[in-house]
């Protein structure tokens, strides 16, 4: 083994029988290590149980090699290839024939090869940018996008990510995807957008025409059609009625009179939605129509989610929870919790049951109307901003 000091200095740990023996690792001069990694230990392929470190100072890797398993002194080899940037931490892929470098001001140096480094920067030097919705299409596969037209996609379960070009610089608000890739994109200024191949460097975005001007809060698919609607901060509800067609327009529906309308959701198996907003607004959507259905007088309402046809939940930022089994018709109440933190989102797992999460690491679980029942979380500070299942409730 490699022992790496705090004072920068390399160290062999090996071990013969009872007797464990500690020494320092001769380099040569006066590196200053700060990261170490190893090639895969348990594998027999090349450069497997190798050791790598960065030192600071010269700003280069050394290998270090032991000749041997019964070996007690490994030999530390400079490599050839410095960088002049400060680097924080380094890592090998899995077979140990690349090396991956980050560091400071979003530092990030690739080499295909470890013996004979040539490295590749592959830096972002934008500043991080906020990030506003996340979906998820096919296994694995995820877009999030954000502030000046920002859109990330990964296709491996978030691990790595890769920054798109889709020639947006507006704030973009929301996204959703059907399973092929393509939806809609939502952003300020009345700006909604076709997207094709969400999964891809290069997306193709095309204008979808609203005719409205204020920025656009959310966006909803159709389970299994092509109907699609969205909704704007001056209260707007917008209607596509193919969101997959070459030329796509936006009619305006009914407007909530009393502010912004915050989001919008189908209810499952139907071509109907709800959307929620300011001052009791849930209105229900059918085509090119839109009622207002219930006037539930309660803060601005923050989120929706169905379960089925019949059954979903609606919650504002603070202690209101509405529960409907009939598709949204009526709504009922859930016993609020006057201890409750600021709620965030809420997910049906069922017909009469929900899960909540928001501020101070908030879960709890709803059955049926009943005061929600908080979930212990342990070890996680952050608060929560969104909840979602897979198929298989996970």
């Amino acid at each position: 083994a490699v022992l790496l000091g705090k004072n920068g200095n390399l160290y062999s740990f090996y071990k013969s029988g009872s007797t464990t023996t500690i020494a320092s690792i001769s380099t040569g001069g006066s590196p200053h290590f700060t990261d170490m990694t190893c090639s895969n230990p348990y594998n027999t392929s090349a450069n497997a149980g190798t050791f790598y470190a960065y030192d600071s100072i010269g700003k280069n890797i050394y290998s270090i090699i032991y000749s041997s398993s019964t070996s007690s002194t490994p030999t530390a080899t400079s490599i050839a290839g410095s960088v002049t940037e400060i680097i924080s931490s380094i890592s090998l892929s899995t077979n140990g024939s690349k090396l991956l470098m980050a560091g400071v001001n979003g530092t990030i140096k690739y080499s295909s090869s470890v013996s004979s480094i040539s490295w590749n920067d592959y830096t972002n030097t934008i500043v991080p940018l906020p990030l506003n919705d996340i979906e998820q299409t096919a296994t694995g596969t995820i877009t999030a996008v954000g502030n000046d037209g920002t859109e990330w996609y990964s296709s491996n379960s978030g691990v790595n990510w890769q920054l798109a070009v889709n020639g947006i610089a507006i704030k973009l608000t929301a996204i959703k995807l059907d399973n092929t890739a393509k939806g809609l994109i939502a952003g300020n200024g009345g700006k909604l957008y076709a997207v094709n191949n969400a999964m891809s460097l290069a997306p193709t975005l095309s204008i979808v025409t609203t005719n409205v001007s204020d920025n656009l809060t959310d966006v909803a698919l159709q389970n299994g059609g092509t109907k699609a609607y969205a909704t704007t901060q001056a209260g707007k509800a917008l209607y596509v009625s193919n969101y997959t067609s070459s030329t796509i327009s936006a009619t305006t529906l009914a407007s909530n009179a009393n502010g912004a309308l915050n989001g919008v959701s189908f209810i499952s198996s139907s071509g109907a939605a709800i959307a929620t907003g300011d001052k009791a607004g849930v209105i229900e959507l059918i085509g090119t129509s839109g009622i207002i259905i219930n006037d539930v007088f309660t803060t601005p309402l923050k989120n929706a989610h169905f379960y089925d046809s019949n059954n979903g939940y609606v919650v504002d930022s603070g202690y209101v929870f509405r529960h409907t089994n009939n598709g949204g018709i009526t709504w009922n109440v859930v016993l609020p919790n006057s201890s409750l933190p600021i709620t965030a989102k809420v997910f049906s797992t069922g017909a009469n049951k929900a899960l909540v999460v928001g501020a101070t690491q908030y879960v709890a679980q709803i059955n049926n109307n009943a005061v929600p029942a908080t979930i212990t979380v342990s070890g996680i500070t952050s608060n929560f901003k969104d909840i979602n299942f897979n198929a298989n409730g996970y």
